[in-house]
């Protein structure tokens, strides 16, 4: 996957929703870590990772979890 960058949203080896959250250049590779909507963490090679794009049920479904989570965890008292 090309241009990838810290911010992006990607699959992990076709199978979680990540959003990339560091890039390690370790010679002479580097690793993609992401977290998924679970924060779950994933790394792995650049060949691990590939494009949300085309995938939008999987993206629909990412973003309806993190939706679930910021619902879920915010602080209820009012002032």
């Amino acid at each position: 996957m090309r241009g990838i960058k810290v911010g992006n949203i990607a699959v992990f080896r076709k199978t979680s929703v990540c959003i990339i959250c560091d890039i390690i250049n370790s010679s002479p590779h580097f690793t993609i870590v992401g977290v998924d909507s679970n924060n779950r963490i994933y790394r792995g090679t650049p060949d691990n990772w590939k494009t949300i794009l085309g995938k939008r049920d999987k993206l629909r479904s990412f973003e309806d979890k993190i939706f679930d989570n910021i619902i879920t965890h915010r602080d209820t008292g009012l002032k």
